[in-house]
């Protein structure tokens, strides 16, 4: 089915779905690229994380009105201690804790949009950018999800089961395309969004399914990372995503090894994905085991 004329319907869909939660603006402009994360480009063995008060990775994505702790992980001990500075791009971003630790606590008092965290020792240097939503806005598109999931998984199906379908999901609603749009809902609104927007929305739906995903960055280009019986594999939905049809995939970019994935350079989420259970032959999307069924019997 052609994508423009399925799109139709989703947004009719979607439109009714929405119908009572907050309407959506009709000159929102195209959905665009989320603040991408920039970690330790001049010094690659030290990241910084984040998590929130339940010590749960953001995944790059913080609520207003919130208390979070980002730290320093490095494989070098002695960048463990104490001696960093702390600083924040947003000056409304509030330090509540000692802020020349390895970690740093901070709150954010009723703004939105796209923040970096700034630790620096020495001559050593790493950077964390997120996006903070506001919680109305967040609320809403929870409310879209648990529709979403309610007409579209069960709850019998299993980790890899869910995972699939929302990646085919999230293929088939968007489009890949260039935008200024820091916000990662806009895609939600405008079926439209880069590589960026694809990676967080699928976090944000595959983390209410569940699913263990993490946020994977190199060279900033960002895809998924997920966990599947125990094991971590590397998902790009933006390059399964086909964009000129529904239903056909581009699956050599769905559960796939370091060995196999086409990125090649350092995981900035402390992932790494050894496992090659399904890491299938390349074929025809047509002709892939995901299209066919056979996967079930890995």
């Amino acid at each position: 089915m052609n994508k423009s004329v399925t799109r139709s319907i989703q947004i009719f869909l979607f439109m009714v779905l929405a119908a009572c939660a907050l309407p959506l603006s009709s000159t929102k402009t195209e959905a665009a690229s989320p603040g991408k994360k920039v970690m330790a480009k001049s010094t690659p063995q030290v990241q910084i994380h984040a998590v929130n008060s339940a010590n749960r990775e953001l995944n790059h994505m913080v609520p207003t009105d919130s208390s979070f702790r980002a730290y320093i992980t490095s494989e070098d001990d002695s960048l463990l201690t104490d001696g960093w500075n702390w600083t924040c791009s947003s000056p409304a971003i509030i330090a509540v804790s000692e802020s020349r630790s390895s970690s740093c606590s901070f709150r954010t008092p009723g703004i939105s949009g796209k923040v970096t965290i700034t630790a620096r020792k020495g001559n050593v240097k790493a950077q964390y950018t997120m996006n903070v939503q506001s919680t109305e806005s967040r609320e809403i598109w929870e409310g879209f999800r648990e529709e979403l999931f309610y007409q579209y998984l069960s709850p019998s199906e299993s980790r890899l089961e869910k995972c699939l379908k929302i990646a085919r999901w999230l293929c088939d609603y968007a489009t890949l395309r260039s935008t200024n749009d820091p916000d990662m809902f806009a895609l939600m609104q405008t079926h439209y969004g880069q590589y960026t927007h694809y990676a967080q929305i699928f976090a944000f739906l595959a983390e209410g399914a569940g699913i263990p995903v993490k946020l994977a960055e190199d060279d900033g280009y960002m895809w998924n990372q997920v966990e599947i019986d125990g094991q971590w594999y590397n998902l790009d939905t933006a390059s399964m995503d086909r964009h000129d049809s529904v239903g056909s995939y581009e699956y050599g970019y769905f559960l796939v090894s370091d060995a196999l994935f086409w990125r090649k350079g350092p995981r900035m989420s402390g992932v790494y994905c050894s496992s090659t259970r399904f890491d299938y032959q390349k074929t025809s999307p047509e002709d892939s085991p995901w299209a066919s069924g056979e996967w079930k019997k890995s």
